[in-house]
């Protein structure tokens, strides 16, 4: 299983250290910084010992979560399996790796940026070409080296899964930037289609919101992805076990 790109939620910003305790920018992007200091692996392995919250950010990180686990047709016990799987991968040094990993793709990241920014302003100052072709390199192997790092987390995790959960997990990863519920990203659709659901979608929602009839082009792109004979059996393998992956999932993680 090759972990998809769109799994990867949004861009992952900067590590920082504080109280010991290592805090994931993911969710806000770092102001632009250059020569940013990383810890060795060794510190980083000294000072860290992954949490369960810690393996559950994770393991979201790569579109693995109770939603679209009950999408893919997982049970309870399915899911519990899979987040102690996960437990089980992250040792201290397979999850100072990972983090070291990230920390590395941010600080490139970062700087790859603060030059592009720079160079589209027409302000690079000293900066040459070749110092933001260098920079757009090294992000590229960073990112390379943190996403086989979270691809041994998937494979870890999804080990031993069937074929068909497999490609359902793999198909909702292509859509996990769209904004609907994962049984409906089941299925390939082009970015367009993707949007049109989406959009019908909000629309039917809001007409039963305010008690209106929704509009019936809209429902019709619903009710015709729902007649998918694919997208209806993973309604009914998330309605059937939501609920119980998620006790299963606070089992295993307790309140992170």
């Amino acid at each position: 299983m090759t972990l998809n790109p769109h799994k990867l939620w949004l861009p992952i910003g900067t590590v920082t250290l504080a109280g010991g305790a290592m805090l994931l920018a993911g969710l806000v992007t770092a102001p632009p910084k250059t020569n940013a200091a990383v810890l060795p692996l060794g510190a980083i392995t000294e000072m860290l010992a992954p949490e369960l919250h810690d393996a559950e950010r994770e393991l979201r990180r790569v579109g693995l979560d109770p939603e679209s686990l009950a999408a893919a047709g997982l049970s309870a016990h399915d899911a519990s399996a899979l987040a102690n799987r996960a437990v089980a991968h992250l040792d201290v040094a397979t999850y100072s790796t990972l983090l070291q990993a990230i920390e590395i793709h941010g600080s490139a990241q970062d700087e790859m940026q603060h030059l592009q920014r720079l160079f589209r302003a027409g302000t690079p100052g000293s900066a040459t070409q070749t110092d933001l072709d260098n920079a757009i390199a090294a992000e590229a192997s960073a990112r390379a080296t943190m996403e086989a790092r979270q691809q041994d987390l998937y494979d870890a995790a999804t080990l031993g899964l069937s074929a068909t959960p497999l490609a359902r997990l793999d198909a909702i990863g292509d859509e996990d930037n769209l904004a609907y519920p994962d049984y409906f990203k089941v299925v390939g659709r082009t970015h367009a289609q993707g949007i049109a659901l989406r959009d019908a979608l909000n629309a039917v929602r809001i007409d039963t919101k305010l008690g209106q009839d929704p509009s019936d082009h809209h429902q019709a792109i619903i009710d015709a992805q729902l007649a998918d004979t694919t997208i209806a059996a993973a309604k009914t393998a998330y309605d059937t076990n939501i609920t119980a992956i998620h006790t299963a999932w606070h089992g295993v993680f307790g309140g992170s």
